[in-house]
């Protein structure tokens, strides 16, 4: 609907492209910033005054609806499915802080925070300019939260207290299997990082210039390589 104009959203026929049903004029005054699909579910951030993250259910396409929003300061660039009903959402506070939030989707649709940490800083890239949505790791088997950010002055927030950490470089958050509770690891050292991947119990940090390759659990360097 154009900038800052709210979002209309349409279901069509994959196959004849055909217009099955529709909700218009949702979110007036924001734009779209975060889209995931889970299931029959569409969860939608918008950002501008309210900045809500929208619960829309799919599950008859003729008939999209609205089952459920929750307001908050800030938004999210990225959600990421933990489960069904639980997310991942990565984005900035209104300070433009990076910020990591879970979120709990309850049965009437209605949206719980489940725990945050603020990333503070003077100056933050956007996470995923370069990277994409590779830049977002989530490990599984380590449970852990990876992702690249740079900013010369840091102060961590988890749920109120503050911490300082040093430099930037991919930032490693462990998250709670059970409650999504957030807790801040510690920064891998390496400006200009793009993204980072884990094989086996290694984790590997990528830029243009360099290679890095840390151990699991310990997150200790084991090597680096440069690239020419």
């Amino acid at each position: 609907r154009g900038w800052n104009k709210g979002f209309n959203l349409y279901t069509l026929n994959a196959s004849t492209l055909d217009i099955l049903g529709n909700l218009t004029g949702i979110a007036d005054g924001e734009r779209v910033h975060g889209v995931r699909f889970i299931g029959n579910r569409l969860y939608i951030v918008t950002y501008r005054t309210i900045d809500p993250l929208f619960v829309i259910d799919l599950s008859k396409p003729t008939e999209p609806k609205i089952l459920g929003y929750r307001k908050g300061p800030g938004f999210d660039e990225y959600l990421h499915p933990w489960n069904e009903t639980m997310l991942i959402g990565l984005g900035f506070t209104d300070e433009r802080e990076l910020r990591v939030t879970t979120y709990r989707v309850n049965p009437d649709a209605s949206i719980d925070q489940l725990s945050q940490v603020v990333i503070k800083g003077e100056h933050w890239s956007i996470v995923f300019s370069k990277g994409g949505y590779h830049a977002f790791l989530l490990d599984r088997k380590h449970n852990l939260i990876l992702f690249p950010g740079e900013s010369r002055v840091k102060t961590i927030i988890e749920d109120g207290v503050k911490k300082v950490v040093g430099e930037g470089g991919v930032h490693v958050i462990a998250v709670d299997p059970e409650t999504l509770k957030l807790s801040y690891v510690t920064l891998l050292k390496h400006l200009n990082a793009l993204r980072e991947l884990y094989i086996g119990d290694t984790i590997y940090t990528v830029s243009a210039e360099k290679v890095k390759a840390y151990n699991l659990p310990g997150l200790d360097l084991i090597t680096e390589v440069e690239l020419k």
